[in-house]
């Protein structure tokens, strides 16, 4: 199994402290599109049982968007997706008050 699967498998059944929940949304995304960008079959990280709908959710998301060509492209992916949901949570829990 890839470090990097594990790494997701632990962020998917670790509790989150409210304080800490946009860094650890923001690192599960990041680490999602890593495993998209390595070309790791989406199954890999569904079958997993302790895995949440918002966890499925964010797959399905990485899932839908294109493979880098160069490690330059996949890297600025992986970043990119990691700060879409950072700036979405982050906007969540200030002008609403709404926990993920």
């Amino acid at each position: 199994m890839k470090l990097t699967t594990l790494i997701l498998i632990t962020l998917l059944s670790t509790p989150v402290m409210a304080s800490d929940r946009c860094r650890m949304v923001a690192e599960l995304a990041e680490v999602t599109m890593e495993l998209r960008q390595q070309n790791t079959p989406i199954t890999e990280l569904l079958k997993h049982p302790n895995t949440s709908e918002f966890s499925r959710d964010i797959a399905i998301l990485a899932y839908k968007q294109p493979l880098g060509k160069t490690d330059t492209q996949k890297r600025s992916a992986v970043v990119e997706f990691g700060l879409v949901f950072l700036e979405v949570c982050l906007n969540a829990e200030k002008e609403e008050g709404i926990t993920l």
